[in-house]
This record gives C-alpha cells, structure tokens and sequence, in this order.
C-alpha cells in the first residue's frame, strides 16, 4: 500500500510550505495521480497565477523524511470548472461541498525514464454512486503542525482509518467515516474492496474535510466520491 499513496509537497500561493496527500491511479500513460482539488489552487479563473500552489513534488512511500521511491515532479495538472468560479462570491469550500474536490496530476519520469506508475504500482479507480454503510479504508498524511493546541501528527507517516461510510449532515454529498486524520490528509484515497493482504483497491474518493465543514460526530473525516466530473478530468489526465 505505501507504494503508490504518498506526501504530495507545494507551495501555496502567498509563500508558504504545504503538503496534501495523492496516489498513483491505472492509467493508459501510467502517470496518472489522483488528489484534492484544493490542495492543487483556490477558486478563480485557472489563467490567474495567484489561484495556484506551485512547486509540486510528489513522493511515494513517504516515511519520516525519506524517499523510499524517489520523488516526482508533476508536468500538468487539473481541476473541475467548477472551481473556475469568482472568489469574491465563492470560496474553495462551497465548490467542495458541492461534491467537486478531485484533482488529477501527470507526474514526469523517474530519473531512469520509467513511469510513476511502473515504480510504484497503482491503485484501481472506480467511478460508483457511494452506498451508505459501505466498508472504506482511508490513507493519509496528517499534519496539524508543532504549534496546534491539539498536535497529534506531524505528517512523518502514513495513517490509515478503516469503517463504514455514511453523507455529512451539512454536506450530503460529501461521504465520512470515523477518523482523526487532519489538514495533510486532505487528497488521501477512499477504498472500496481493499484487499489487505495484497494492499490494493479502488479508489472511489479522496479526503476532502472534516466534520467541522459537514457536520456529523466528531471525529470524522469526508470524502468527495468519484462520479462523472472526476471521470472527465480521469480521462483528461490519462491521455496527457
């Protein structure tokens, strides 16, 4: 599993370091990569500068400061229109509970030439309605910072959740299971099927919030499910 689910390392717009967490998906260039739309931009027109991170560099496997797999700069990258929206009327956050946080990345070569894909291995991708109660297994990079009043993770490893999955009471169309992940796991993938032993499924989702944005018990962590808009932007990546 820590093969191809890895620290997705930016940085934002205004200077300063950030990290989100992304995993390496089957695709036809092999180079496809799968994470939360706001880890990569904040909503506005995709041509204005200001609206995206920079710097990204993708590391599989990542493990208390090492790269097991090497690292991976990404060639391009998108976003739903949806997030091509006024920020002065719209923030990141109402697109997200919309159900519109996926993101996909081509990642360049590995210094050998090979793709991501043939070092990592990859996970399935499925495009599925969600079904309330379904089992998910969820992954992660945390990290609340050494200054948070309630520092649990430093983002050095990767945690996992496991449990059934139900809508947000204030986000219906957002899906969350109990888990204390928080900001650095945000573009983490949703699993449907996983296979323990093998460390591979489908991924259906990726982490987008928690309860504070879409209600529910505390803690819990939500999910954007995959339908046709992810699908579009699939299809887009994987021919790049």
């Amino acid at each position: 599993m820590e093969k191809n689910v890895g620290r997705l390392f930016f940085t934002f717009s205004d200077g300063y370091d950030g990290s989100c967490t992304a995993t390496v998906v089957t695709s036809s260039n092999r180079s496809t990569v799968v994470t939360a739309a706001h880890c990569l931009r904040g909503v506005g027109t995709p041509s204005a500068d200001d609206t995206w991170n920079h710097n990204f560099y993708f590391v599989p496997g990542y493990r208390n400061g090492t790269k097991p797999l090497g690292g991976f700069t990404v060639r391009t990258m998108a976003t739903s229109s949806r997030w091509d929206v006024d920020p002065a009327t719209t923030e990141s956050s109402d697109v997200a509970v919309a159900g519109y946080d996926a993101a996909l990345l081509v990642a360049n070569p590995a210094a050998g030439g090979q793709p991501i894909a043939d070092v990592t291995g990859s996970q399935r991708i499925g495009f599925d309605q969600p079904v309330e109660g379904e089992f998910i297994h969820s992954f992660g990079y945390p990290n609340n910072g050494l200054n948070a009043p309630d520092y649990k993770y430093a983002g050095s490893r990767m945690i996992h959740c496991a449990g059934t999955t139900h809508p947000g009471p204030k986000a219906p169309l957002l899906w969350g299971e109990t888990c204390d992940m928080t900001a650095g796991s945000s573009g983490g993938p949703r699993l449907a099927d996983f296979n323990t032993l093998t460390g591979t499924g489908t991924v259906v989702g990726i982490t987008t919030t928690t309860d504070v944005l879409a209600g529910g018990p505390t803690p819990t962590l939500y999910a954007t499910r995959f339908g046709d808009s992810a699908h579009r932007l699939y299809d887009w990546a994987q021919s790049r």
